[in-house]
């Protein structure tokens, strides 16, 4: 998100869910060509793909709150364009997938999710506690079962199932964490400052540094690293 003070520590953990990102990806894609057989939903691998979404989700929420504290007067318009703009892009994936997974296309994705999650989470931008009241209820709710309830038109709230698909992330519960990143965010940064400190930042930073840039390009990056890590599964199942 442009326009606002940027914290190194905040791209490398925007990094650090590019690459696990990258990781799922690969063990997607070995299962989808047969070299694995295994479901990578289930076990130690489905929870990694849900931490993943959850770091990935919860920094675009921190994002959000720097960039209100940048522009105290004018946050919910920018919100609002930075919601928007994200959403030519998710479309762009759900037209790659009706192409090429047309019997598992994306219709609310992660990027759709957190494209309406920035413009849902406007009322909070600027709040504290009650942002992490409302992520924390709203987080409870990945303990029910809401697709049994099969309301039809509400899918993308997550109370129906949408069908088959290669990601689905429903506002419910997912909107939660992003809300929980705009609170602990307006926390932890509530004066364009850090409200804490660490030792030895310099070296931390210098050392993360490759993290940062995958942060700073995470769009890019997650719009672009199939057309790498696919082809490079492919010639490992090739190969076996």
């Amino acid at each position: 998100m442009t326009g606002q003070n940027r914290f190194w520590e905040v791209d490398a953990l925007r990094g650090v869910a590019i690459v696990m990102m990258a990781i799922f990806h690969s063990l997607w894609d070995l299962v989808f060509l047969g070299v694995l057989q295994m479901d990578p939903y289930a076990g130690f691998w489905g929870l990694f793909q849900k931490a993943t979404a959850s770091l990935f989700i919860f920094v675009a929420g921190v994002s959000v709150a720097l960039y209100t504290q940048s522009h105290p007067d004018g946050y919910r318009t920018g919100l609002l364009k930075h919601g928007l703009r994200i959403f030519p892009f998710a479309l762009l994936v759900t037209a790659f997938t009706l192409i090429f997974f047309p019997e598992m296309p994306i219709y609310f994705g992660i990027l759709h999710m957190i494209g309406a999650s920035i413009i849902l989470s406007i009322p909070f931008a600027d709040k504290k506690m009650p942002a992490i009241l409302a992520g924390i209820i709203i987080c409870i709710t990945a303990f029910i079962n809401l697709q049994s309830f099969s309301i039809g038109p509400l899918w993308i709230l997550g109370l129906s199932a949408p069908g088959p698909a290669l990601d689905f992330f429903p506002l419910l519960p997912w909107i939660g964490m992003m809300l929980l990143g705009v609170g602990t965010g307006n926390y932890l940064y509530c004066t364009q400052k850090r409200n804490f400190s660490f030792r030895n930042s310099g070296d931390f930073e210098k050392r993360f540094s490759p993290l940062q840039f995958l942060g700073r390009n995470s769009l890019f990056i997650y719009l672009s690293h199939q057309f790498l890590v696919f082809p490079l599964a492919f010639l490992i199942s090739w190969l076996i």
